[in-house]
């Protein structure tokens, strides 16, 4: 079930918001995508052209003591670092999009869509431990409507940016 509010929108898991709003549409409807997510593996699986908007993503540093932590407590934890690692190669090299490694982990992945346009928009869903991806809730903040909420996302995210590092080609190995 979820719920629609002016300017947001709140999904209960992954299945309900592929359903509404497809990862796919928002990929091919915008121009300036910046993101930070866990594995960014669903962006990775995407087959080469379909980033044309992604311009920044944000991973974890797969050696944190963060990601060791969650992967611990994750269904799909194991392979949690390896994930990241490959993701990683394939959003550098096979899509050509920026990628760069935060410290630390945030118990959230990240969209923020246009951010500069009134149609531009802060997408958030929480990464709670022992949840898989289809049962993690996310809300959806419009810039027409909360402009400050997405500026501040975008705000956020730069200085993210900032302090990230880039994975060196032996990262990647």
């Amino acid at each position: 079930m979820s719920a629609q509010l002016p300017g947001i929108e709140w999904f209960t898991g992954r299945d309900e918001l592929e359903k509404r709003r497809p990862l796919d549409q928002v990929l091919n409807n915008h121009e300036r995508i910046d993101t930070f997510t866990l594995t960014g593996a669903r962006m990775a699986s995407c087959v080469v052209g379909a980033l044309r908007a992604v311009r920044r993503v944000i991973l974890p540093d797969p050696a944190s003591p963060d990601v060791k932590r969650l992967a611990a407590h994750l269904p799909e934890g194991k392979d949690l670092p390896d994930n990241i690692t490959s993701s990683s190669r394939l959003l550098l090299r096979g899509h050509k999009v920026h990628v760069r490694w935060y410290p630390s982990l945030l118990f959230h992945s990240m969209l923020i869509v246009d951010s500069e346009k009134n149609s531009g928009f802060f997408h958030d869903e929480l990464v709670l431990p022992f949840t898989k991806p289809t049962e993690r809730p996310s809300v959806r903040f419009y810039r027409r409507e909360f402009e400050d909420v997405v500026v501040a996302a975008q705000a956020a995210f730069d200085r993210m940016w900032d302090e990230s590092r880039s994975p060196a080609d032996s990262d990647l190995m």
